[in-house]
């Protein structure tokens, strides 16, 4: 993958609190997507050097991690994986649409 591939699949979503760039778990593909999305931020110094975003396997299923040294998340089918501007976190489908909207 290019390192600027994951542009493609990262977009802006709108409005509450803030607008967020965010890529959803659809298919086991946007994980590797989301791995070198996390990595050009890190690169870029909007997130911490601590934080990483790896593919494992739970239960038979594909899932992401991400970790910052403090937590981590899980990023599961259906899921998405956020950044606001303060850091990035794992959102559940339900939570993710209560929140926000696409800017398309």
């Amino acid at each position: 993958m290019r390192s600027d591939e994951w542009r493609s699949s990262v977009r802006m979503y709108l409005p509450w609190p803030e607008p967020v760039r965010a890529a959803r778990y659809g298919d086991p593909g946007a994980l590797g997507t989301m791995v070198a999305w996390v990595e050009s931020l890190r690169q870029a110094g909007h997130v911490g050097s601590r934080v990483r975003f790896s593919v494992q396997r739970c239960g038979g299923v594909r899932v992401g991690v991400l970790e910052d040294g403090k937590r981590v998340d899980v990023l599961r089918p259906k899921g998405f994986l956020v950044f606001d501007g303060k850091g990035l976190r794992v959102l559940g489908e339900v939570e993710f649409w209560r929140n926000y909207h696409t800017a398309e």
